[in-house]
């Protein structure tokens, strides 16, 4: 679907060719935002959509909440048959979307990140949600690739279910038992949605933590029993999903410097 100007002339022009195609689609967030403020766009066009869809026209909102916990199944339908079945299938999803950006974005997110798993693009999901620690972590330095904290991270999205974990809740990421140099990578979102991320390493050493996102570099100080806390961390740098990779890097005083 080729991307045109948000007007009303252009999403009258993108529906009609639904119309005449028999094409269904989910439309993109621009679009939808254009026609939640839109009065004509949303009574004329919305209306014209559903019945292509062949689903009678409903008045009545429909809320996010069942849009959330059926848009998995929708997507599943999608994917495995195509865009009518799951339109038939979970017709409020559908309906929904046209008016709702925010569950449409949710859409366009959760399709994206399903189908490059389902290609091989992303790597296997992990069957548990603390991998051993790679090697690197003897040189005290550990790389976490984004596509893996996109499947690990808590996010604050009911329709993604388990798989994303409770708003609060402190999140393992990491947890190494090696005998010489165990460590434990923890994250938990604020109320703020900005991170407080939480390393624990075994035995307590002088030093300090050092977690680089991109461009941007986040220190904090081992203490006595090896535990070392950066608060808030930028969601828009750990959250985000076209997010930079996680670099952790354990920075030990020199031998008779004392700690700053």
């Amino acid at each position: 679907m080729k991307p045109l100007p948000i007007t009303c002339e252009s999403v009258r022009q993108l529906v009609i060719d639904m119309a005449e195609s028999g094409e269904l689609f989910v439309p993109p967030v621009e679009l939808v935002e254009h026609i939640t403020t839109c009065a004509t766009c949303r009574g004329a066009l919305f209306a014209l959509a559903v019945a292509v869809a062949e689903l009678p026209v409903s008045a009545n909102p429909i809320d996010c909440t069942p849009c959330e916990a059926d848009l998995a199944g929708y997507i599943e339908f999608e994917l495995a048959q195509s865009v009518r079945e799951a339109v038939q299938a979970y017709p409020h999803v559908w309906r929904h979307m046209w008016l709702c950006s925010a569950c449409t974005e949710l859409y366009h997110l959760t399709r994206t990140l399903e189908a490059s798993h389902r290609s091989g693009a992303l790597p296997p999901m992990p069957t548990q949600l603390e991998p051993r620690i790679p090697p690197a972590l003897v040189s005290h330095r550990l790389h976490l690739k984004r596509s893996f904290l996109n499947y690990t991270l808590p996010r604050p999205i009911a329709a993604l279910g388990p798989l994303r974990g409770r708003h609060h809740d402190n999140t393992v990421l990491v947890a190494d038992d090696d005998e010489h140099n165990p460590l434990t990578l923890s994250v938990q979102r604020q109320p703020d949605n900005n991170w407080r991320v939480s390393v624990t390493f075994a035995p307590p050493l002088s030093g300090w933590l050092v977690l680089t996102l991109g461009d941007n570099a986040f220190r904090a100080r081992f203490d006595a029993h090896g535990h070392a806390v950066v608060s808030d961390v930028p969601d828009a740098l750990l959250g985000a999903t076209d997010g930079p990779d996680l670099l952790l890097e354990i920075d030990p005083d020199s031998p008779g410097v004392p700690g700053a």
